[in-house]
């Protein structure tokens, strides 16, 4: 219940502080950094032990919200437990795997679907439809797959006043072409783009995503540290 009840209190002070026509993915940004910030007092021997369950639940239920995309904020703060939704009946992961980031692109509709065994064993891309899936990265699904992916992520809280943003993507080679899946937001412009880039030969085309499509989010692959490397950490 301490969870539920910091995550609560954090929902309406954003919801006090920030005006409504910022994204949803600001509160995101926003709950990561407050999640950052206890984890490193608690290292620090600071933070009270009894806490750490209460951030892994902050963590799950943001995570939740995240996949609801596009309800509004009361929704999120009753945490919607009584409402179910087939939002995930057009995507491209498989009973045995979990969606870490879904969307489809605006000119086509073609799903774009990156997938986690439920297990951890290894993260899958699919692309291309139910009825046709026209690639599949990497063929072998084990734990050598992640060492396929290459993960970027950098990101800043604090809203419009901090110039919060955030770059996060997951890109890997194929038959000599690079993919890269993205998602790019800026709370001082404001954007909030994703997509796919497609480079061949040195030549990119950028194919947007829609964002009232999207299931899941790609710092998600943060917390999993263990599994896969940010390389942002490199720079």
């Amino acid at each position: 219940m301490a969870g539920r009840r910091i995550y609560a209190q954090l929902l309406v002070h954003y919801s006090a502080s920030v005006p409504a026509k910022q994204t949803v993915f600001n509160f995101n940004s926003y709950i990561q950094l407050y999640i950052f910030n206890q984890q490193r007092l608690r290292a620090d021997g600071i933070l009270n032990p009894n806490l750490h369950k209460a951030l892994l639940v902050i963590r799950h239920i943001n995570k939740r919200y995240m996949r609801l995309n596009g309800l509004l904020l009361f929704c999120a703060f009753v945490f919607c437990t009584s409402f179910t939704f087939d939002t995930n009946s057009d995507r491209l992961c498989k009973d045995n795997e979990q969606i870490v980031f879904s969307f489809l692109l605006t000119k086509n509709h073609k799903v774009v679907s990156v997938c986690k065994d439920k297990q951890n064993r290894y993260l899958v891309y699919r692309f291309g439809t139910k009825d046709n899936i026209e690639l599949v990265y990497p063929a072998q699904l084990d734990n050598s797959s992640l060492t396929k992916f290459k993960y970027y992520y950098v990101h800043r809280g604090g809203g419009i006043k901090n110039a919060g943003f955030g770059d996060v993507s997951l890109s890997f080679t194929n038959d000599n072409v690079t993919y890269k899946i993205y998602h790019d937001w800026r709370d001082e412009v404001p954007t909030n783009d994703i997509g796919i880039e497609v480079t061949i030969n040195g030549r990119t085309t950028n194919l947007k995503g829609d964002l009232k499509t999207q299931i899941g989010a790609l710092q998600d692959l943060d917390f999993e540290e263990n599994e896969i490397t940010n390389s942002a950490e490199d720079e």
